[in-house]
């Protein structure tokens, strides 16, 4: 580009603003066909050329990578880990699938009634 160019791109967003005129509606003009006589190998800088890369020893960084898979996890991770693995895996019979979950709390006050009625007695009673 040149220098002017470069000036105007920096000026544009501080210039005057048009303001729009209430009715009148111009027409749109034609579009011309754009040339492209700037092919783009030559567009871009000599100064820069791509090469591959070489992750070998001493050469380029490789990308980081995920390597949670290799942590040193807790024990108490690992054992959480292994049950939802087994819960998923297993099919746990019907009346042992009972006591898996709690219990809502109207569930709860109703169970803690009935198990009061049947509460042994104590030394005062």
């Amino acid at each position: 580009r040149s220098l002017k160019l470069q000036f105007l791109y920096l000026i544009a967003p501080f210039a005057p603003r048009r303001h729009h005129t209430m009715g009148k509606v111009k027409p749109a003009a034609a579009k011309k066909p754009v040339k492209t006589a700037v092919t783009a190998e030559s567009a871009k800088n000599p100064l820069f050329v791509s090469r591959p890369k070489d992750f070998g020893v001493g050469n380029d960084i490789p990308p980081k990578r995920d390597v949670s898979r290799f942590v040193r996890w807790p024990k108490y991770i690992i054992r959480q880990r292994q049950k939802r693995v087994l819960e998923r895996r297993l099919k746990v019979p019907p009346s042992l699938n009972l006591f898996r979950s709690t219990l809502d709390k109207q569930t709860k006050a109703e169970l803690f009634k009935l198990l009061a009625k049947y509460k042994p007695e104590t030394d005062k009673e």
